[in-house]
């Protein structure tokens, strides 16, 4: 799937408002990224702009198949019982290794998503009680920076 100039979300706290890294998890979703974004210390930054050119692989409706398949081709290993849990999530990131979407944090799932010939994924991710819309890239220069807004816990969303 090719997204071309989809309007996209980045929530972040302030000090890491100019040091976009990948992965780079964004929304197309504003509020969402406003949580995280005031989540992450009371106050922060959205960052918006559009993703260009970005081959994604769409995981939208059949997440297991393709995702978790690729994982286990690229040799990392993971639980699904009674949750879904991979410890090598932890070595890579900051994140607790219970949510699948952080297997792109290790360099093995980066490598076999690149010698697949994506520049990320589509998928969704669970927000309070809701699902939002997510795009995490693996190539920051996908991401084409069209403003910031300070945001903080006090805001009206």
């Amino acid at each position: 799937m090719k997204l071309s100039e989809l309007l996209a979300y980045h929530g972040t706290d302030k000090a890491h408002e100019t040091q976009l890294k990948a992965p780079l998890f964004l929304t197309t979703d504003r509020s969402g990224a406003r949580w995280y974004a005031v989540n992450r210390g009371g106050a922060g930054v959205i960052i918006k702009g559009e993703i260009e050119g970005a081959k994604l692989l769409n995981l939208m409706n059949d997440y297991d198949d393709k995702f978790l398949e690729m994982a286990k081709k690229a040799g990392i290993k993971f639980s699904m019982k009674p949750y879904f849990y991979c410890a090598e999530i932890k070595k890579h990131s900051p994140n607790d290794g219970g949510n699948p979407n952080d297997l792109v944090y290790v360099p093995k799932m980066q490598a076999a998503l690149k010698a697949a010939g994506y520049d990320g994924i589509h998928t969704s991710d669970v927000l309070e009680n809701e699902e939002i819309e997510t795009i995490i890239l693996l190539d920051t220069s996908k991401f084409k920076t069209k403003g910031h807004e300070e945001v903080s816990v006090d805001d009206e969303d």
